[in-house]
């Protein structure tokens, strides 16, 4: 039996066409991050300072990299700015701390502001 961690499944085809999906199961997968979980959780860095709250998550076009965006600056989200950080630059720490060590409040507010497209 193939190991469930790293096994592909192949899709059906018929000509060119797909019938079904590729499925890739793999450890990640299972060991990562609800985005839901992650939604409204104030950030903090290594000296457990409140830097930033995630409003939410943004998938690349591609699909291959995650930002989240992060509201830091004013009061109960009036003057708040929103900045796009990219989620492999966050650690989670055990079920609802999210971190970003090395980052400071002032380094978030003088990164761009992120703006949604219309």
């Amino acid at each position: 039996m193939a190991n469930a961690q790293n096994s592909i499944h192949h899709a059906p085809t018929v000509g060119s066409q797909v019938n079904a999906v590729e499925v890739l199961v793999h450890g990640t997968v299972a060991h990562g991050y609800r985005a839901s979980k992650l939604l409204e959780r104030s950030i903090h860095n290594a000296q457990n300072d409140e830097i930033g709250r995630v409003h939410d998550i943004v998938i690349s076009g591609s699909g291959n990299t995650a930002f989240a965006v992060v509201g830091v600056g004013g009061f109960l989200g009036i003057d708040e700015k929103l900045v796009a950080v990219p989620t492999d630059e966050f650690e989670i720490e055990g079920a609802d701390k999210v971190l970003l060590p090395e980052a400071t409040k002032k380094q978030l507010e003088a990164m761009p502001a992120f703006h949604w497209s219309e």
